[in-house]
């Protein structure tokens, strides 16, 4: 067994080479959901509030988009010549994980961004890198992301690294999904996807509170199939285009026009 010394140095090791792993968009990418490569360790976490408990066969549909989205990625990867492989685990699946509350999604740019953190510390790790290094060390995962996965409506978001947070708050990456929307249509797998393509460095190429509806309107002309300009119910209509291959770190050329894009604060 290695001594803990030797341990924390590999682990650094690892991370340094993850960090210089980025080349043109190293300022994009960061965090524990470094590109879409490799194997890919997705933590899902099924919370709910004291007042409302998970039926397991909610649980089970809301998972099965899960599973749709990493077979889409997988199959988008491979598509660029990339293999990836995907390592799943689970909180809360067999009993519920309980919090005291959780707020809504709105969109609006001013949601929590602990969750992956309070789910964490929830199940019993200090810190979100305590559960990153375990995933790394144990499990000899690239990537590694959180999806939590919350028994109520709301407009799901990810929750992405940047460089000057907190790192041993934030690092892990991670997405907040909703079981339903506020229209009280379901989860679906092209959300799924989409939110987290968002730790992987991908950005919204519709109009949000960082990005204008000119840009929208020029996605739409140059990649009106990307999953990040739009959703679907079939998430096979949808693809990676070369500017979010560019992005999540699959190759792609880098062209001028891809940083007309970049979100604003």
């Amino acid at each position: 067994m290695k001594s803990l010394p030797i341990l924390l140095l590999s682990v650094a090791l690892l991370m340094a080479s993850l960090a210089t792993a980025q080349t043109n968009n190293d300022k994009i990418r960061a965090g524990s959901a470094l590109a879409l490569k490799g194997k890919i360790y997705v933590l899902a976490a099924f919370i709910t509030t004291p007042d409302k408990a998970w039926s397991k066969e909610d649980k089970n549909v809301m998972y099965q988009q899960v599973n749709e989205a990493l077979t889409w990625l997988t199959k988008q990867a491979a598509q660029y010549g990339v293999d990836i492989s995907f390592e799943k685990g689970t909180y809360g699946y067999e009993s519920d994980l309980t919090v005291n509350t959780i707020e809504s999604g709105t969109g609006s740019g001013k949601e929590r961004v602990d969750w992956v953190s309070v789910v964490l510390k929830t199940v019993g790790y200090k810190t979100p890198m305590d559960f990153y290094r375990w995933a790394v060390r144990e499990k000899g995962c690239d990537n590694v992301l959180v999806l939590v996965m919350a028994n109520q409506g709301g407009r799901s978001y990810a929750i992405p690294f940047s460089k000057g947070l907190d790192e041993e708050k934030y690092f892990l990456e991670g997405c907040m999904l909703y079981r339903t929307r506020a229209s009280g249509d379901k989860l679906i797998s092209a959300t799924v996807a989409h939110e987290m393509l968002h730790t992987f460095g991908g950005w919204d190429l519709y109009e949000t509170f960082q990005q204008t509806k000119e840009n929208e309107l020029l996605a739409k002309t140059m990649y009106p199939d990307d999953i990040m300009l739009r959703v679907s119910y079939n998430i096979d209509d949808l693809k990676i285009d070369k500017l979010t291959a560019w992005l999540v770190g699959l190759p792609s050329k880098e062209e001028a026009v891809f940083w007309t894009f970049k979100p604003y604060k």
